[in-house]
């Protein structure tokens, strides 16, 4: 279970990369379309479109995305920014959650429903990221190793982070580990020095609301 756990975080550890896309557009596509009676509205996320009642009352409405979405399953629930991506996989008894980004910020959430302790499950992890990053050429900087906090629904929990200089990008990953229940929880952190704003406010929206 473990060799399979180790195996998956690998794979996802290292699919951090920026996505960017480019191109214009003359005029936003409709995105949805509401239907009030008998009309139809093709409507766009953001834009103010107007709308006839039954009673031939004109009125005016917005439809907003959300900007913070919500992730309940697997005995777990947290909430995250909606510019974020949810996908959850299950291999080897673990249950994985990866929260990814346009850019560089991730955070992977396993369950490990087997006989595994909080301590082992993190110095596991830590262990085979250090090996997988040191393998492709990762310098670890000084302090790498050493112990790392965050609040986690208003308690303060210890982990431990690795640094590193990866293609020419100053990356930083905090593993915490703890139990909930029957089930030991490991939580990955993942981001570029250069996403560090960007990921502290995507990371603390996930923590301060995981249960």
């Amino acid at each position: 279970m473990r060799q399979g756990m180790l195996v998956l975080c690998f794979t996802l550890s290292l699919m951090v990369s920026p996505a960017y896309s480019q191109g214009t557009k003359d005029q936003e596509p409709a995105e949805f379309e509401l239907q009030v009676a008998t009309n139809k509205y093709d409507v766009a996320a953001g834009k103010t479109f107007s709308i006839v009642t039954p009673k031939g009352e004109r009125v005016e409405l917005l439809l907003r995305r959300k900007e913070v979405l919500q992730f309940a399953g697997h005995g777990t629930s947290f909430n995250y920014d909606a510019a974020m991506k949810v996908s959850v996989t299950k291999e080897w008894g673990v249950v994985t959650i990866t929260v990814d980004g346009t850019t560089s910020p991730m955070v992977i959430i396993q369950l490990h429903s087997g006989e595994i302790s909080p301590e082992e499950a993190r110095d596991a992890l830590l262990q085979g990221l250090r090996e997988e990053f040191k393998s492709r050429g990762a310098e670890f900087l000084e302090g790498s190793g050493k112990t790392a906090t965050r609040q986690f629904r208003g308690m303060e929990r210890e982990g431990q982070y690795l640094e590193f200089i990866l293609g020419g990008e100053r990356t930083r990953v905090e593993v915490f580990a703890f139990r909930k229940g029957n089930t030991v929880m490991s939580i990955m952190l993942q981001r570029f020095n250069s996403d560090a704003e960007l990921a502290n406010k995507y990371f603390s929206l996930i923590t301060t609301s995981l249960q």
